[in-house]
């Protein structure tokens, strides 16, 4: 996998092909258990020309309990599951560049800033950019299909047996 970030990239050049720098920050959750931190970008100042679409897919409430109501009928197991940082799957295109400042506290180079080479938290397209990686892995890799009256419900049939995926 490539790294989420390219480091050594001269500020001067990067400004000077007409790239804006955008700013990460941090952000920190205390749980009970554990301290997590997060470096994300402020999505108010992207640049409206390093995204494109930024609609995605959300499963429909009528799916969601006609299914929870087949379940039911069925008494069929039901699995949830949660993507582990999600949006550092999915891989941005090397046509809409996007360069950042680095955090507070990252040592680096003076003069120099990043290359965001994957999709993180705080980016108006992000969601999407998921969405597009998991239907890929759903549909061309694992045989699912997509609904055509909610494009966030996958299904799979092999014998008499039916996989449900209600994103």
């Amino acid at each position: 996998d490539p790294p989420t970030f390219s480091e050594g990239h001269t500020i001067r050049k990067v400004l000077s092909e007409g790239h804006k720098l955008h700013m990460l920050h941090w952000v920190y959750k205390c749980k009970p258990d554990k301290d997590k931190s997060r470096i994300v970008l402020n999505g108010k100042l992207q640049d409206p020309s390093t995204y494109d679409n930024i609609y995605s897919p959300t499963a429909k409430m009528t799916s969601f309990r006609l299914l929870m109501a087949k379940a039911a009928e069925k008494k069929w197991l039901l699995y949830s599951a949660d993507a582990s940082q999600a949006f550092l799957n999915s891989i941005r295109p090397a046509d809409q560049p996007l360069y950042c400042k680095y955090p507070p506290g990252i040592d680096h180079k003076p003069g120099t800033c990043i290359l965001c080479n994957r999709y993180i938290y705080g980016l108006h397209d992000s969601p999407v950019a998921w969405f597009r990686t998991l239907k890929k892995h759903l549909v061309s890799e694992q045989g699912f299909t997509q609904s055509k009256n909610d494009r966030a419900l996958f299904t799979k049939k092999v014998g008499d047996e039916a996989v449900y995926v209600n994103v």
